[in-house]
């Protein structure tokens, strides 16, 4: 057990070291440092708390919930705006199929399907295609 550890030790450097982790990493450092996006991001969550509140109310306020919604939707919009924001989507979106991928192949492997020929599903479809219900994957049978 002690060398397989030390395996999967070895792969989590190597993830550092790709660049697709060096670039969702500066991606999240950017988006860290970009102050009016956090300042939108802690409104966004004061928002919220605001129509919890008010929703949980015996007779919630109409128009309170009607203008929590309104500038909830005001502010999330202008988050999803902010290029810090798309470039750390879109960093996020690429790490986790990357991810994705090798926890699936671990997973098949640990399932006993051969190391050198098992392929893990396309993440960005969910199938590798071909499934005559004899796989591992979870998938379409």
């Amino acid at each position: 057990q002690y060398e397989i550890e030390k395996s999967l030790r070895e792969i989590g450097k190597r993830i550092q070291k790709s660049s697709t982790f060096v670039e969702y990493e500066n991606a999240r450092r950017q988006n860290e440092s970009d102050e009016e996006l956090q300042k939108q991001m802690s409104d966004l969550r004061i928002i919220e708390i605001n129509y919890q509140t008010e929703g949980a109310k015996e007779k919630p306020d109409d128009k309170k919930m009607h203008e929590f919604n309104e500038s909830f939707n005001k502010t999330y919009e202008a988050v999803m705006k902010n290029a810090n924001m798309q470039r750390f989507l879109a960093a996020t979106e690429k790490y986790e199929l990357m991810i994705n991928r090798l926890m699936d192949l671990l997973r098949l492997c640990g399932n006993g399907e051969d190391p050198d020929t098992c392929e893990p599903r396309d993440n960005q479809t969910g199938c590798a295609g071909g499934c005559s219900g004899g796989c591992s994957c979870g998938g379409c049978h």
